[in-house]
């Protein structure tokens, strides 16, 4: 099954096509959308720092300049 072409009767064809669809779209799910989750979670993080110097007083004009392009 590895080569892509699937043989066999009509209805076992397309269940073994959809398994190979849904094999696909969860890895294209984790590569996709799991980059996108850990890029939000870093921003996340940096904006809590930025938040927490600015509650500070110790936030310079350069990360106040940073804080609002969150």
């Amino acid at each position: 099954m590895t080569s892509g072409k699937i043989l066999g009767i009509g209805l076992f064809v397309m269940k073994e096509k959809l398994k190979k669809l849904k094999s696909d779209i969860k890895k294209w799910n984790r590569e996709v959308f799991g980059i996108a989750n850990h890029i939000g979670e870093c921003l996340e993080r940096r904006l809590s720092k930025l938040d927490g110097k600015d509650d500070e007083s110790t936030l310079s004009d350069e990360g106040r300049e940073e804080r609002k392009l969150f």
